[in-house]
């Protein structure tokens, strides 16, 4: 039986039996935390915090059900492809320049005070954009936000896409290039 205060090593694998769904469960620890492994595919079934940590990595083909928060933690460089957030992304204070494809967001995309100089043309945020005093230089041509999308004090962003969609309000303040 699983005991949720056991300590596990890196990468080790877990079976674990549920009860209630009569099925084996397959878990897999990175960088000490637990995932579930179906189909080759990762899952976190609740948000994810990862601030002020050394560790750097997240698992390809990952599906966060909550949200992901990343906060002053140098070491993360990249985010995995294939990435869902079934809610919020937060990325602060990171060396995270650019985002990965297949990056589905299902609420808000939150970089303020990030790193980021571009975004994949496959981007999908169901609500809303913040790229507040990020060195954001350029937009995808398709860019399709539901919500909000604040670019207020992109002082490097260039120009706004002629195909851009923002079904909420747009915020441009002191962005210097435009």
């Amino acid at each position: 039986m699983f005991n949720s205060n056991e300590q596990y090593t890196n990468l080790e694998q877990i079976k674990c039996y549920d009860r209630m769904k009569q099925e084996d469960k397959t878990y897999q620890v990175i960088d000490g935390v637990k995932y579930e492994v179906r189909d080759n595919k990762y899952f976190y079934d609740k948000s994810l915090y990862i601030k002020e940590t050394n560790n750097g990595h997240l698992p390809y083909n990952l599906t966060i059900l909550g949200s992901l928060y990343i906060d002053n933690s140098p070491r993360f460089k990249t985010l995995p492809k294939n990435l869902t957030v079934k809610q919020n992304l937060y990325l602060r204070h990171t060396p995270i320049k650019t985002l990965p494809s297949g990056l589905n967001v299902g609420e808000c995309l939150e970089m303020e005070h990030s790193k980021i100089t571009s975004l994949p043309e496959d981007l999908k945020v169901g609500k809303t954009i913040n790229l507040q005093n990020t060195p954001i230089e350029t937009l995808p041509d398709n860019l399709i936000v539901n919500k909000d999308l604040d670019v207020s004090y992109c002082t490097k962003l260039k120009c706004l896409p002629e195909n851009l969609i923002v079904g909420g309000s747009l915020y441009v303040k002191k962005c210097n290039s435009l």
